[in-house]
């Protein structure tokens, strides 16, 4: 008997020892898209471009999330626009009650979310929305914490180039009507006008003997 409580109490021990609180896991995906939502990675001076993180959490509530985006960028947006959707985009609210920004010496900058309790399988969609301003390089190297440990990592790079000039129009050139040009060889149309005279006359033909 005493074999049987002994044996059962290592198998409790075993199985307290492996076990405990599974560890919620948000994942992260960020990228960049064109006014057609397409994602991209390159874009021109002049076109509108959105920049979007999605976090989205597992089958288990997370307590203290935070989303930071460490930005590298010497690209400027016009017309900028944020906002913050909590309901997997149902709704979009003005993110800067949860918004920190904190400049760095090397002249990067955090832009941090506190996103706060996530329910299991809960979306959270940032998005930043504007005109490129200028050629340059944006990178937004992402991540979301619980607490202070992260969870996941994305990074969304894009160049953003100058237009290409136009092409040059094509030129034509057009002869009067009634006219024919003139031929890059130079022959004037008074030859030709001359052997067809001397068709006429006969010297261009063979005579009888």
């Amino acid at each position: 008997m005493k074999k049987h409580i002994a044996a059962a109490m290592f198998l409790f021990i075993v199985i307290a020892a492996f076990s405990g609180t599974v560890a919620a896991e948000a994942s992260l995906d960020t990228y960049h898209t064109d006014d057609q939502g397409n994602e991209i990675t390159e874009a021109q001076v002049g076109d509108s471009v959105e920049y979007i993180a999605e976090v989205q959490n597992d089958e288990n509530g997370v307590q203290d999330a935070t989303l930071n985006i460490t930005v590298d960028s010497d690209v400027y947006w016009d017309n900028f626009v944020e906002e913050i959707s909590f309901d997997g985009g149902a709704t979009y609210v003005d993110p800067a009650p949860f918004v920190t920004e904190v400049d760095n010496p090397d002249g990067t900058w955090n832009y941090n979310v506190a996103l706060g309790q996530l329910d299991p399988f809960q979306l959270v969609i940032l998005r930043w929305q504007g005109d490129m301003g200028n050629a340059g390089t944006s990178i937004k190297d992402a991540t979301v914490y619980d607490g202070t440990t992260p969870m996941d990592t994305s990074l969304a790079v894009l160049t953003v180039t100058e237009p290409a000039p136009p092409a040059p129009a094509n030129t034509t050139n057009v002869s009067a009507a009634g006219t024919v040009g003139m031929q890059k060889t130079g022959a004037s149309i008074g030859l030709l006008v001359m052997a067809m005279l001397m068709v006429a006359g006969g010297l261009l033909l063979p005579r009888r003997k």
